[in-house]
């Protein structure tokens, strides 16, 4: 599997402003790495894999918590409205491949780090009030890893 950095474009970022006005079910969620992990292998490429075979997308790494210092952990979106993309359903599956009950999956709300969400967070008011709102978001957005 290659990581590769992907710069989202104007029309993606839309897309992306688009679905946040339609769809506020849609959450970040991560596998966290809990006290199970320190004696147990936190296997990225399994939980990604995993992820993906359940039809899962936007699944990218990043320190738990965002602090440098913790160590990377598997983030992704999930659509609470789903019934089978969902935070429950995706911890008990990785829970069965991974063979413990101690997978956790915990939505994602480190306030010290600004992600994706917080800065589209804007309502049709603000949308159709700044005409330059696209090009203002799309300095703001840092590129990442894409899996």
């Amino acid at each position: 599997m290659k990581n590769k950095i992907v710069k989202i474009t104007e029309k993606e970022l839309k897309e992306i402003i688009e679905n946040k006005l339609n769809n506020n079910d849609r959450k970040e969620y991560y596998v966290a790495w809990s006290s199970w992990f320190e004696t147990h292998p936190y296997n990225i490429e399994l939980i990604i894999s995993t992820l993906k075979s359940m039809g899962v997308e936007d699944i990218y790494k990043e320190n738990q918590f965002g602090w440098s210092n913790q160590p990377e952990v598997v983030v992704f979106m999930a659509d609470e409205g789903s019934e089978f993309i969902n935070s429950k359903e995706i911890e008990k599956r990785l829970q069965r491949t991974i063979g413990t009950e101690w997978i956790i999956i915990k939505e994602k709300d480190w306030s010290s780090s600004e992600t994706l969400d917080e800065i589209v967070s804007i309502d049709s008011e603000t949308a159709e009030r700044d005409p330059d709102l696209v090009k203002k978001l799309q300095d703001k957005i840092q590129p990442r890893l894409i899996f």
